[in-house]
């Protein structure tokens, strides 16, 4: 029997209307995804392919282009919601919400948010209709240029979004994802969560296979973004026993 608590959300980085594979956060690196359930990198094939692996259908995608500000691959995405699959989609935020649209969750990053104001209003009244991704790179929280944002630390930062309202949050480290290092920012993803037991608290970046995710649970996180290790092959034993 699948875990009825812990989630799995595949993650599909789209730039220039493919799949990419992140490393580290250096998006000018990055190259057209091939693996596991990626024959190739065109996002149908690969929502086909998970299917079976991923039998809740929900995923979180990440459209660089919308987040670098140089287009979109919004329309990739339809048929996906077509066939059920519900999106976690990070699409660059910056000062403007967007309407709601069917099979799609927004998530809005503090990399890109103009400001704490900006994301306050957006997640007061409609807690549960936002995923909030807390960005950080190697430890420290990352913002998009011009942005309103003060210098705290991640720990502040995390409880700053908290005290907003938000009631799921990601806390991405762009450092560890692709790196095959580990998840060095679990203890503080543990410590929110013991702060905050309220709060539904993802990993973002550095998963490495099951022992990681395993870990993930005994902290009490509600679930893992993944990638690397999925299309590697890293992961099958606990797909096939989860």
């Amino acid at each position: 029997m699948r875990n009825s608590v812990f989630q799995l959300l595949p993650v599909l980085d789209l730039m220039g209307g493919k799949a990419v594979h992140a490393v580290r956060g250096i998006r000018s690196n990055y190259q057209p995804l091939l693996g596991r359930y990626a024959s190739s990198p065109y996002p149908d094939t690969i929502f086909t392919a998970l299917e079976q692996a991923i039998p809740s259908r929900q995923a979180y995608v990440a459209d660089l282009d919308q987040i670098k500000g140089i287009g979109s691959n919004s329309h990739l995405l339809n048929s996906a919601i077509s066939r059920g699959w519900k999106l976690w989609l990070d699409a660059g935020l910056t000062t403007t919400a967007p309407p709601p649209q069917t099979g799609i969750v927004q998530v809005a990053g503090t990399e890109t948010v103009q400001s704490p104001s900006h994301l306050a209003k957006w997640i007061e009244g409609q807690e549960k209709e936002w995923v909030i991704s807390v960005d950080l790179r190697a430890g420290l929280p990352i913002h998009a240029n011009r942005t309103e944002w003060p210098d705290e630390s991640p720990k502040q930062l995390l409880q700053r979004v908290v005290e907003m309202g938000a009631k799921r949050i990601i806390l991405l480290d762009l450092a560890v994802v692709g790196s095959n290092e580990g998840p060095s920012h679990l203890p503080l993803a543990e410590e929110c969560k013991q702060a905050n037991p309220e709060v539904e608290i993802f990993l973002g970046g550095g998963i490495r296979g099951p022992a990681d995710l395993i870990a993930c649970q005994k902290a009490g996180i509600s679930g893992a973004l993944v990638a690397t290790a999925l299309h590697s092959g890293a992961l099958d034993s606990w797909l096939n026993k989860n």
